[in-house]
């Protein structure tokens, strides 16, 4: 009598540890789709390197090339002018950039400034404004050269 027992006790145990590996399995399986599904949706940020702002930058179109003219790079952004901002980090703000920089003007004294960066809202972007840190109304300029993502490869 107990040998039928014994055996039914066993099938039992192997039948309900059978479901807990199912569980498991099935929970494992929904963490691994959320977390696929959030780094679909996710949306990767350019680096300030990729960034729109990139470039030689004037005045006006005129000015391109000539003493007035803007550089930028992700790590630095001079005018033609005297305007020198070291540029410390760069975030997405809106359609724009908005820049943690140490800038000096005129060769003065370095002080922290925010900049913010804002792009003409009709593509292609052509020109944006600059305000903040040292620019004591809002500054103008027009693209001299395509952004480095768009310059033609060697």
């Amino acid at each position: 009598m107990r040998a039928p027992f014994a055996a039914l006790f066993c099938l039992c145990l192997t039948l309900a540890s059978c479901g807990r590996v199912n569980e498991a399995e099935s929970a494992a399986g929904r963490a691994a789709e959320t977390a696929e599904q959030a780094a679909e949706d996710t949306v990767a940020e350019p680096s300030p390197a990729e960034a729109e702002f990139v470039g030689v930058w004037a005045p006006s179109a005129e000015q391109c090339g000539q003493g007035e003219t803007w550089r930028i790079t992700p790590e630095r952004l001079a005018t033609g002018a005297g305007v020198s901002c070291a540029i410390e980090g760069a975030a997405r703000s809106g359609p724009g950039w908005t820049l943690q920089a140490q800038c000096t003007a005129r060769g003065g004294a370095a002080a922290a400034s925010v900049l913010t960066l804002t792009p003409d809202p009709t593509p292609p972007s052509t020109s944006m404004t600059v305000t903040g840190g040292p620019f004591g109304t809002p500054a103008t300029v027009v693209r001299c050269t395509p952004p480095l993502s768009a310059a033609p490869a060697d």
